[in-house]
C-alpha cells in the first residue's frame, strides 16, 4: 500500500507530459451522451488536453470520432459545442470532408499536383479515433490499437447496471475551468475524509465514515444519508436536516414513530412501496441504494456519484494549455424523465471556478439543491490552495490515512500506465 505520493506528480511538466503520452493516449474516456446525436449530421465537440475533437452521427446512423482539424493546415473544423452539418467545412481554405471523413473538395486541386495519386489523397482524410457506447455514454479511446472497452470498465456495469444509466436525460453541462492539477481535483472527490472539516453540515444527516471498495482499475465508496455521523454527541434527537429529509420524502417529522438512527431505513421502505409506481429504478436497486450515495471512480478521470433519483457525472480533464496547475472540471447531471417531462436544453458554458457561484453556473430545474451548491462551493474554493500549497518547497509527499485508500489505490493504477514504456 502507498502512503506517499510524491508531490511533483502535481506541478512538474514532465510528469505532466508522461500523463499525455501514456495515459491519455491510451486509456478509454468517456465523451458526450449518445442522445446529443440523434440526426445524421448532428456532432458534439470534446477537448481531452491539447487534442480537440469531434463525434458525428453518419448517414448510416453511426457513431464516429474524428480529431476535428483539417489535415490541409491543422485549422480546427468545428468551432461550437454542438450543431448539425452535412459535411466538415474548413472556413481556413474552403476544404471539405464527408461525414465519414473523407476528404471531398480541395479547392482548385489542380495545384496539388501529388494529389493525382490515390493512395496521397487517402491520406488527407480525417484522423479517426475508437469509439464505443456503454450506459449511455459515447467512450473513445486515441489508441488506434485499444482493448476492448468492456474489458477496460470490468466491474464497473454489472455495479451500475441497476441506475438504469441508458434510459437516463442529460439534463445539464458545464464545466468550471479550476486553477490546479486534474488529480487535486480528483483526489478531493476521492474520499469523504475531509466532510468532517470542511463539509459539516452534511454530517447531521450523513455519514462521512465511507465504506471503500477497490474494484481493479476502479473503485467505489457509499456515503448513508438519512443517519447522523458517528462523529456527532447526539444520535438520537432528530435534528433540523432530518426533519427536512423525511419532510421531503413525504413523512411528516411531527408524527414519525422513531429517532435519527430510525430515518434512513424508514426511507427506504416508503421507496420500495412505490417501486412499481414510479419512474425512478427503485425495482432494480439494494434498499441501500434508495438512500445512500454510491460513489464510483471509473479510472482515471470519471466519478459517478449515484443517488436514486437522479446521477451526476464528475469529469476530471487536463488543460489544453499543458500547464499542469490548470484543469477542466466537468459537472454533467442526468435522471430518468417521469412520462410525459421534458427538460429545456442545456446551454453548455466553461465558467472560471471561484468567480462565478455555483448557482447561478448549474440549471438543474426542479433537481436544484442548495446543498449540493454549498458544497461544491467550499471545494471550489479550497482547490487552488492545495494545489499552491502542493507547490511549495516545503512539502515533498502526501502522507495518505486508511480513509484515503482511494488515492494510493488511484495511483498504483496510474503509475502502471506511466512506468510502462
Amino acid at each position: 500500500m502507498i502512503t506517499e505520493i510524491p508531490a511533483d506528480r502535481y506541478c512538474s511538466n514532465a510528469f505532466q507530459q508522461l500523463e499525455w503520452q501514456r495515459l491519455w493516449s491510451r486509456v478509454w474516456n468517456m465523451g458526450p451522451r449518445l442522445d446529443e446525436l440523434r440526426n445524421p449530421g448532428d456532432y458534439v465537440t470534446h477537448t481531452l488536453g491539447k487534442e480537440q475533437l469531434v463525434f458525428v452521427l453518419d448517414t448510416q446512423g453511426q457513431v464516429r470520432g474524428f480529431f476535428n482539424v483539417c489535415r490541409h493546415r491543422g485549422n480546427v473544423l468545428c468551432r461550437r459545442y454542438r450543431g448539425n452539418m452535412t459535411s466538415f467545412y474548413c472556413a481556413f481554405h474552403g476544404w471539405r470532408y464527408d461525414l465519414d471523413g473523407a476528404v471531398t473538395d480541395i479547392p482548385h486541386r489542380e495545384r496539388f499536383s501529388r494529389l493525382d495519386d490515390p493512395s496521397e489523397l487517402e491520406k488527407l482524410n480525417l484522423t479517426p479515433f475508437v469509439v464505443d457506447v456503454w450506459g449511455g455514454w459515447i467512450w473513445f479511446n486515441l489508441d488506434p490499437n485499444a482493448g476492448p472497452l468492456m474489458d477496460f470498465l470490468g466491474e464497473m456495469p454489472e455495479k451500475l447496471a441497476g441506475y438504469n444509466f441508458d434510459k437516463a436525460t442529460l439534463i445539464d453541462y458545464k464545466t468550471f475551468e479550476f486553477e490546479c492539477n486534474w488529480k487535486t481535483c480528483l483526489d478531493a472527490f476521492n474520499e469523504s475524509y475531509h466532510f468532517s472539516a470542511l463539509h459539516r453540515q452534511i454530517l447531521p444527516w450523513g455519514n462521512e465514515d465511507a465504506p471503500i471498495t477497490l474494484l481493479g482499475l476502479h473503485s467505489m465508496m457509499v456515503n448513508q444519508y438519512g443517519v447522523p455521523s458517528p462523529s456527532l454527541k447526539d444520535r438520537e434527537t432528530i435534528n433540523e436536516q432530518l426533519e427536512a429529509y423525511l419532510h421531503g420524502q413525504g413523512i411528516d417529522p411531527q408524527t414519525f414513530d422513531g429517532n435519527a438512527l430510525d430515518v434512513r431505513a424508514a426511507v427506504q421502505e416508503r421507496k420500495r412501496k412505490r417501486q412499481y409506481d414510479t419512474h425512478y429504478p427503485y425495482k432494480s436497486l439494494a434498499d441501500e441504494q434508495l438512500t445512500d450515495a454510491y460513489h464510483y471512480l471509473v479510472f482515471p478521470n470519471i466519478h459517478f456519484n449515484c443517488f436514486a433519483e437522479f446521477h451526476v457525472a464528475m469529469r476530471h480533464r487536463p488543460h489544453p494549455s499543458g500547464d499542469p496547475g490548470r484543469m477542466f472540471f466537468d459537472f454533467l447531471m442526468f435522471a430518468p424523465l417521469a412520462p410525459g417531462e421534458t427538460v429545456e436544453p442545456f446551454s453548455h458554458k466553461v465558467a472560471k471556478g471561484g468567480v462565478e457561484a455555483v448557482s447561478d453556473v448549474l440549471e438543474w430545474g426542479l433537481r436544484s439543491f442548495p446543498a449540493s451548491d454549498e458544497v461544491l462551493e467550499q471545494d471550489i474554493a479550497l482547490l487552488p490552495l492545495v494545489q499552491t500549497g502542493m507547490s511549495s518547497d516545503s512539502f515533498d509527499v502526501m502522507r495518505l490515512g486508511d480513509d484515503e485508500s482511494r488515492l494510493w489505490h488511484f495511483h498504483e493504477n496510474l503509475m502502471r500506465y506511466i512506468e510502462e514504456e
